[in-house]
């Protein structure tokens, strides 16, 4: 420390904290609403919205595969098999966002909602 800074007072910072709160470091156990998941007209959007990219990949699969079939195009094929891995990812998309709007519990007390996080995550690998 320099001359100047040495001589400095140090004064100490008064923490307020209101009765009954946790200070700093300490956890409370106290469970989320029910509504970090968003409101429910919001939670049927999601849900169909998962939903109907589900069931468009499944039927874009089924006619490529069709058309592949009746064609004899490889491409075609191709694409339908590729269609498929999109299946997997809309699955793992609905679960994912059903998962996550399950209310708080003793063993998530913040709730489920970082499962969309690993759901987008494993579809980025």
């Amino acid at each position: 420390m320099c001359y100047p800074c040495s001589r400095r007072k140090r004064y100490p910072i008064p923490c307020i904290h209101p009765p009954g709160a946790a200070g700093p470091g300490e956890r409370t156990h106290q469970l989320l609403p029910e509504s970090t998941a968003g409101t429910p007209e919001n939670r049927r959007l999601r849900l169909r919205t998962a939903r109907f990219s589900l069931g468009s990949a499944v039927t874009l699969c089924l006619l490529k595969f069709t058309v592949g079939i009746f064609s004899g195009s490889l491409g075609v094929l191709a694409s339908a098999l590729d269609n498929v891995a999109d299946i997997f990812m809309s699955s793992v998309n609905l679960v994912s966002i059903r998962k996550a709007m399950d209310p708080a519990d003793e063993s998530h007390p913040y709730g489920h909602g970082k499962v969309e996080t690993l759901a987008t995550l494993s579809r980025g690998g």
